[in-house]
């Protein structure tokens, strides 16, 4: 499902979790999507699954509320009945976790790369504002009101969703998100996967790429900030490895960027956190250099940013890294003839 190329929403129905009721508001019937209803639920679905910060999944319990109403939304085609019993598991979730908000839960049935696809959306009220007219002693007022159910514009970033695909009952392919919320005790709210979809984090060749690009760079500032020639030295080492290999070996590029024993072991438990399994070698994902290896931006402690086309990096043509001897570097853009302030 990541990546897809096609995508249709092929129906959906809404249901009200206002969690200042005792009962959820479960819809009865489909939405009737026009053309702006239409594009605001397809662009969000869109984000969602081209976002690095998605996961695939799978089940921990073959009794779940969450699985046992898609499988009957797909096999049965019961889908307004599967998605009230959604709804319904979803609102008691809701009560039973402090700091959990209130929102409106979309379910869709979607088509992805011509395949069916179960999709649901839970869309957090946000605090948005709007202006009030009224007269007041015969002169014209207008006034800012917050309004508290409001829902998460196009632009922002959806912190609930999920998407599943059962082929048959022995394949299942679901894409999860979560990002948790902040209570008033400062505490992260988490419960969408663990409590809501009974579900846990599967990791495919995209997912290890990311992490272990992610980890690296990681342990890259914080512990070659001192020595930005070997910083320089470990990014290229591993850049070429994703561009130009097949795969990586683990313990081999941990051998590359440190000397220490120590150093290493902690750089491995780290991945070994992530869930990455550092005795073997992953397969690098294509789609994943693609993505990431258009365009570089560096940042420097100076206050300067420097951005281009990730080959110019590359090209002694164009750019440029001198060592002062004082652990400094210059960089150099060569060959300018004009610029312009953006």
């Amino acid at each position: 499902m990541r990546f897809c190329e096609d995508l249709i929403i092929k129906k959906a129905t809404v249901h009200v979790m206002d969690q200042n009721g005792d009962e959820p508001i479960i819809g009865d019937s489909l939405v009737d999507l026009d053309n702006d209803s239409y594009e605001y639920l397809y662009n969000h679905i869109l984000k969602v699954l081209s976002s690095d910060n998605n996961n695939r999944g799978e089940f921990f319990t073959s009794d779940g509320v969450f699985f046992n109403s898609i499988k009957d939304m797909v096999f049965n085609e019961n889908f307004l009945e599967g998605s009230k019993k959604i709804g319904e598991f979803l609102f008691k979730v809701l009560k039973s976790i402090k700091g959990s908000l209130s929102g409106d839960l979309v379910i869709l049935e979607l088509s992805i790369d011509g395949e069916i696809v179960i999709g649901v959306l839970f869309l957090e009220y946000k605090t948005s504002f709007v202006h009030d007219i009224r007269f007041r002693e015969e002169a014209l007022a207008v006034e800012i009101k917050a309004q508290t159910i409001s829902l998460p514009p196009v632009g922002q970033r959806l912190s609930r969703c999920a998407f599943v695909k059962i082929s048959s009952m022995d394949s299942v392919d679901m894409i999860m998100l979560e990002r948790p919320n902040i209570d008033e005790d400062g505490e992260k709210v988490e419960y969408f996967i663990e409590k809501f979809i009974q579900g846990t984090v599967i990791y495919d060749n995209y997912d290890v790429t990311k992490i272990f690009k992610e980890q690296s760079e990681r342990w890259i500032r914080k512990n070659l900030k001192s020595d930005i020639h070997k910083a320089t030295e470990v990014r290229n080492e591993i850049d070429d490895k994703y561009i130009n290999s097949v795969d990586v070996d683990i313990e081999d590029i941990a051998n590359q960027i440190t000397d220490s024993l120590d150093e290493k072991e902690k750089f491995l438990m780290e991945l070994e956190k992530k869930g990455i399994d550092v005795n073997d070698q992953f397969e690098i994902d294509k789609r994943f250099v693609q993505k990431k290896y258009k365009q570089k931006n560096i940042k420097t402690d100076t206050g300067f940013s420097i951005r281009g086309e990730f080959d110019f990096f590359s090209d002694s043509s164009r750019f440029e890294i001198k060592a002062n001897g004082d652990g400094t570097v210059n960089y150099i853009i060569k060959g300018v003839r004009n610029v312009r302030e953006l």
